[in-house]
């Protein structure tokens, strides 16, 4: 694992390694950020500014590859959500050895449990392990409670491929695509 462009291209990522958890692949990460790019019509040299200015939120942040992959091309500032202790010892890692704790926050319990997020954000990715594909429209529902997404804000759902998964009627589907066992689907406010 690795990230795959932008300042940091090339940085090897501390993988988690244990049963039940699929961290997104090079190759899928490197697609939804094609598709994230080709559909806000970013430009940007080798990745480096393309996000330049972005706040972003990394719900079920895992190793934190996504939010990593979004502040190695020009991320402002990432929080990142993640409940499991083995998962926030590799986040952890990772964004040591990236040094970038001044562009991090973590907040270290499920999206169920957070009161209150105070920023709003550009970005949003939401990975629930697979087998949890109908938290996503719980968590959608908690975001939107929150009042922390823009206009414009953007949400990458990550999800299994066998279902189709819920998605609240304040919603409306901008893309979906589907690798292997994973689907991708894109979607903003109406």
């Amino acid at each position: 694992m690795r990230i795959i462009s932008g300042k940091f291209r090339g940085k090897k990522l501390t993988k988690f390694n244990q049963k039940g958890i699929k961290p997104t692949t090079d190759k899928i990460r490197e697609s939804v950020f094609n598709i994230i790019i080709s559909y806000l019509k970013i430009n940007g040299k080798n990745g480096e500014n393309q996000f330049e200015g972005f706040n972003i939120l990394d719900v079920f942040a895992g190793t934190g590859a996504l939010g990593l992959e979004a502040i190695s091309r020009g991320a402002k500032n990432v929080t990142f959500i993640e409940k499991s202790r083995d998962n926030l010892r590799v986040l952890y890692k990772n964004v040591d050895h990236l040094k970038v704790n001044e562009n991090v926050k973590i907040i270290k319990r499920s999206i169920r449990k957070v009161k209150k997020i105070e920023e709003k954000f550009d970005l949003i990715f939401i990975d629930p392990p697979y087998q949890m594909n109908l938290i996503i429209k719980k968590t959608l529902k908690k975001i939107l409670d929150f009042k922390i997404i823009k206009k414009k804000t953007l949400i990458v759902l990550e999800h299994s491929n066998k279902k189709k998964i819920p998605i609240p009627k304040d919603f409306e589907i901008i893309k979906e695509k589907y690798y292997g066992n994973s689907g991708l689907t894109l979607v903003k406010l109406k």
